[in-house]
């Protein structure tokens, strides 16, 4: 897509990939754009192949961004508006990606991480609600981890989109970092509280721990938890405590 967007771009330049391209690079010449001014994923996972081949032999991480699922929803095979057609669009694509990194001998020392964005821009379902809880089906997305045919499992622990670096991190260090706020996907090692920057009151973080919610008030000298009769001083003063910080740092740890 186009990394002026958000200043996209100036965020990967800061945080010091050796090389960046966008929607401009010649490879996507001929094809069709969408929303963003992008590729469909099809074009995007035959150029990330050739970036692939072009590192073998080498140590390198590669962050890509897709787009055609993006709302709004747009199948890029047939121009459809439908959310369903649109995400069949996508998880084909990738499911074809997936091959050809397996052809390709990407797995014999790689690991593919796939996660979404955020669930903000698009309604909850009735299921969803009914599954997860209001909250908590807001901040839900999906995340698969992929070493090829090796090993499969599933994860069911209290993990965020925050624990991806560490887990990384920890994959190339010789002593295992957990936190209260941030876990270890790798080794399922949940985090004891998630905290989640919502779509819809951009005042209120909420925040949740294994079996309760919490919500975080955001109001200057006067952040509180709210709704929390019940909760312990103590509990009350670590969440606004690390929700204060949060903000202070930029949402990192």
């Amino acid at each position: 897509g186009d990394l002026g967007f958000s200043g996209v771009g100036d965020w990967v330049s800061a945080i010091e990939f050796d090389y960046i391209e966008d929607n401009q690079h010649p490879f996507y010449d001929g094809w069709d754009r969408y929303h963003f001014d992008s590729a469909p994923d099809e074009a995007l996972y035959g150029r990330v192949i050739e970036r692939v081949k072009h590192n073998e032999g080498g140590k390198f991480f590669l962050f890509v961004s897709t787009l055609s699922t993006h709302h709004p929803f747009v199948n890029p095979e047939n121009g459809e508006k439908s959310e369903e057609q649109t995400f069949r669009y996508g998880d084909k694509q990738l499911g074809l990606f997936h091959d050809r990194l397996m052809e390709v001998g990407f797995f014999e020392d790689g690991v593919l991480i796939i996660f979404g964005d955020h669930h903000a821009m698009v309604p909850l379902k009735k299921g969803e609600v009914q599954r997860f809880g209001t909250y908590r089906a807001a901040a839900r997305v999906p995340m698969i981890v992929s070493y090829g045919n090796k090993k499969q499992a599933v994860i069911d622990g209290l993990h965020s989109q925050v624990d991806v670096f560490n887990s990384l991190k920890n994959l190339t260090s010789s002593t295992l970092r957990t936190s209260d706020w941030v876990g270890d996907i790798f080794n399922d090692k949940p985090a004891k509280y998630v905290a989640h920057r919502r779509g819809d009151y951009r005042d209120v973080i909420s925040v949740f721990a294994e079996d309760k919610d919490y919500l975080v008030k955001l109001d200057g000298d006067d952040t509180r938890v709210i709704d929390g009769d019940a909760v312990s001083d103590e509990i009350k003063e670590e969440l606004v405590g690390r929700v204060n910080a949060g903000r202070v740092m930029g949402g990192g740890e």
